[in-house]
């Protein structure tokens, strides 16, 4: 269940998406559920801040701007693998480390795998053939990001983004159903389930007792 927005009184700062949609200008305050259009990107700075003095007077602005010329997927590459790192669109490139955190976790566990078995649609993250288990960690690019702790992209963007992108989430999760009936055990995270430092520890052994409770379930 998604957590309630924050009352404005509670908020710090507040972030406002600018963003160049087909030479219009958008401006999104998440934070606020505001939104609007405007005649040119400093008019929508102007709404945003005149928006903020009304609701939240004492607040911060962080601002963030964007158009639709950029390539959102790449985007979203560079800021789960970090700035310092040289990635590409492929989901083995760019969340590698993660996956690699949840294969040897299993690994010391006692549980083998295959990664990427191309025999079988997605690929699967990890295969454990044994039990008939598929995990899947899908990007976060692909659900509604107001539960979500990765939260730098341009709202308008993104929407477009899967809307474009819709027929391909449809086939992924026809796969996975296909996979099901097929006999197959498919477990799937959110990527920004484990991207959260504090709680890294104890998402992974949840992690641990999913494929632990789908092993006996498939021996049964």
């Amino acid at each position: 269940m998604a957590k309630a927005a924050p009352e404005p009184t509670e908020l710090k700062g507040v972030t406002a998406f600018i963003e160049n949609i087909s030479g219009e200008w958008m401006y999104t305050i998440p934070e606020l559920d505001a939104r609007g259009m405007s005649e040119s990107r400093e008019d929508a700075k102007n709404a945003v801040r005149a928006i903020v003095s009304i609701v939240v007077p004492d607040v911060g602005i962080s601002f963030k701007y964007s158009s639709d010329e950029q390539d959102l997927g790449a985007l979203y590459a560079q800021q789960v693998a970090g700035s310092q790192n040289t990635v590409t669109i492929e989901k083995s490139s760019y969340m590698e480390p993660l996956l690699s955190r949840l294969r040897s976790h299993l690994f010391r566990n006692g549980f083998r795998f295959r990664k990427y078995d191309m025999r079988y649609p997605g690929p699967p993250d990890i295969m454990l053939p044994k039990y008939r288990i598929m995990v899947f960690v899908d990007p976060c690019l692909w659900h509604d990001r107001s539960a979500c702790k990765r939260k730098a992209f341009p709202p308008e963007a993104l929407r477009i983004w899967q809307d474009e992108h819709a027929g391909q989430w449809k086939k992924m999760q026809e796969d996975r159903q296909r996979l099901t009936d097929e006999g197959w055990i498919v477990l799937s995270y959110w990527e920004c389930r484990f991207c959260d430092n504090r709680r890294r520890e104890k998402r992974l052994r949840s992690f641990l007792l999913d494929v632990r409770r789908a092993a006996r379930g498939s021996a049964q």
